[in-house]
């Protein structure tokens, strides 16, 4: 009759490098119960199989902990830690779950008989061969078939029909390479003194690397250099004979404990046996991006190894001290697409070297002309994100750069990636200019918006200008509460009239703006959002994709506002209310004109200013901008 106890007879003590399911077997065997699923089962844990204790969660290893009557914390080192679906974390190294045999038992007959325990190790698939007898694992029963966890009838015995397991008959593992493949297990060992030890065994200039880059750095240069060469994944690596299992192994710690030298050695023999041949030479390329498993440390790992090599795969590494960046290290750095640094190449604005490539165009760039760009790109702003800095048209940006008042940015390569950019610092110290210059004191109850005050001028405000009054001439003007908004800038009365004896205020182009935005026309017009649109199509202007919404050409909207005005800008000219204004202008008959009035005949009538120079020297100054 089976023994079905709640907790085991005798406490279990594991040992160091023991596995956790192991542990729980053998703690069975001594207390003389059969199976290990119902004892399992009568401590409130369940599983499919036993095996999948191994990586138990924090809960379940603790009624595990219960059974075995041992410590928790102290069971816990022997068990594996589920980071993902698919990894899992043994002490300080994740490794892939599926390189972890939990179904199937794999012993070592000639290690038992020294230590009777099950070795931690023999559950990794990646270690065929037992570390420390060098014989090949046995997972089966010559009778029975496969060994499992069910039955607890001894580590070293049949879980079915009891029968000692005998050692493998096939060979074991080659005494030379004994040194590397134990390098390699400690290196994956769920001891974390273990594996500090193993690192300290490698050169000092990789030791600094965390455990699962080294390991993953082992795995894949094993996989690429081995004298089994060939293109498989690591969960790929596990179905292979185990003699290659053990090959990759050994020359993935052959090349890490040589390194760097020793992957320069194997990548220059390559590169030197491949000449001219572009075939050979991308598929090298592609192991070796492979190879830093696409992290940053991975990344930074070789490039102790591989920055000194010839231009063609010098480039592959560069870093930051590098005298070249590859392309794919451009596109980040200046998070643009391929056909943006395409566009960076054809403008000729940065040094590139062509590399062999026999189907896509591949370069490699240099640095200090990346590193400039990606520092001007950084201080640099559009001229949209300016204006809405400073709650201005972008064409009134394009007005205060031409002025002086902002500065735009002069470099080829910024124009070439980025169009026409404002020099972010320039706007910052524009803002601090006018909430330094701003009175303090509550505006007059006869102060107005500026952007009212604007009304008043034909076709673009001039918005250039205005800053210049306000901030080389003393005009007074007030903050509205809140952050900087120059529309809302409060003017003093005195002003408001120079202003309005001004004239419209045009002087070339600041920061290259070609269009303005359909939201801004409207302003330029002095009318309503859909009058402009309607306007715009009634003269015929093309509406284009501009920014993030539509737009029409600055020079045809400039003429279009030559030709007609509405009603608000002769309402802000003439100090009268709009409804007063529009039967004002069909009494005299005035003409329309796209939706809007004549602007000819509201210049005779005296309702919108003329073309006349500006009579004071306030307003002369909002003309010249000087």
């Amino acid at each position: 009759m089976t023994n079905r106890p709640r907790q085991l007879r005798f406490p279990y003590k594991p040992a160091a490098d023991e596995s956790l399911c192991g542990a729980l077997a053998a703690a069975c065997h001594d207390s003389r119960v059969r199976s290990i699923k119902q004892v399992l089962s009568n401590g409130g844990v369940r599983v499919f199989d036993p095996g999948q204790v191994q990586v138990a969660r924090p809960q379940v290893l603790d009624a595990v902990a219960t059974i075995m009557k041992v410590n928790a914390a102290q069971l816990s080192s022997h068990g594996y830690t589920p980071m993902t679906r698919n990894m899992l974390a043994l002490a300080d190294v994740v490794v892939p779950r599926k390189v972890i045999e939990l179904r199937r038992r794999r012993v070592g007959p000639l290690s038992l008989m020294k230590q009777p325990h099950h070795r931690a190790a023999w559950l990794n698939r990646l270690l065929p061969y037992c570390p420390e007898s060098l014989e090949l694992l046995v997972d089966a029963c010559p009778s029975c078939g496969p060994l499992q966890w069910r039955y607890a009838r001894g580590i070293g015995n049949c879980d079915h029909c009891g029968a000692l397991i005998a050692p493998s008959g096939s060979a074991s593992l080659a005494a030379a390479l004994a040194d590397d493949y134990r390098q390699a297990a400690n290196l994956m060992s769920h001891q974390e003194d273990v594996g500090a030890e193993a690192i300290k065994a490698l050169p000092s200039c990789i030791q600094r690397f965390s455990r699962t880059t080294l390991l993953a750095t082992l795995l894949r240069a094993g996989i690429v250099f081995s004298s089994q060469r060939s293109w498989f994944a690591i969960h790929k690596l596990i179905e292979q004979p185990p003699t290659v299992v053990a090959q990759v192994i050994c020359a993935g710690a052959r090349m890490l404990r040589g390194w760097p030298h020793s992957i320069r050695t194997e990548v220059s023999a390559l590169t030197d046996a491949m000449a001219d041949d572009l075939v050979a030479y991308d598929a090298l390329r592609n192991d070796l991006r492979w190879l830093t498993g696409r992290t940053s440390e991975g990344a930074e790992l070789f490039s102790i190894a591989l920055s000194t090599l010839d231009g063609r795969t010098a480039d592959v590494f560069a870093t930051g001290e590098a005298p070249y960046y590859t392309t794919t290290q451009v596109s980040r750095l200046l998070n643009i697409s391929s056909r943006e640094l395409k566009h960076l190449r054809d403008a000729g604005v940065v040094r590139y070297d062509k590399l062999p490539s026999e189907q896509r165009t591949r370069a490699r760039y240099h640095s200090k002309d990346i590193d400039e760009l990606v520092n001007l790109l950084r201080d640099c702003m559009t001229a949209g994100a300016a204006g809405a800095a400073l709650d201005v048209p972008v064409y009134a940006v394009d007005q205060i750069a031409k002025a002086g008042y902002i500065e735009a940015v002069d470099d080829p390569r910024v124009h070439a990636l980025r169009g026409h950019q404002v020099v972010k610092q320039s706007v910052e110290a524009l803002v601090d200019r006018l909430r330094k210059g701003a009175l303090q004191a509550s505006p007059p109850s006869t102060a107005d918006r500026l952007e009212k005050v604007l009304a008043a001028f034909p076709g673009e405000k001039p918005w250039g200008a205005a800053i210049g009054a306000l901030l080389r001439y003393g005009a007074r003007y007030y903050l509205p509460q809140g952050d900087l908004a120059v529309r809302r800038i409060m003017v003093d009365p005195a002003v408001v009239s120079t202003f309005q004896r001004g004239r419209a205020w045009y002087s070339g182009s600041g920061v290259g703006v070609t269009h303005i935005a359909l939201r801004d026309a409207a302003e330029v017009l002095g009318s309503s959002f859909p009058e402009a649109v309607a306007a715009v199509n009634s003269a015929g202007l093309a509406i284009v994709r501009y920014g993030p919404g539509k737009g029409v050409c600055r020079d045809g909207l400039r003429r279009l506002a030559g030709e007609m005005a509405f009603v608000r800008e002769v309402a802000a000219y003439t100090g009268s209310h709009h409804r007063a204004v529009y039967s004002e202008l069909t009494r005299h008959g005035v003409p329309r004109v796209h939706g809007g009035w004549c602007r000819r005949m509201l210049v005779q009538l005296g309702l919108v200013s003329g073309s006349s120079p500006p009579p004071s020297p306030m307003a002369d100054a909002m003309t010249t901008g000087r």
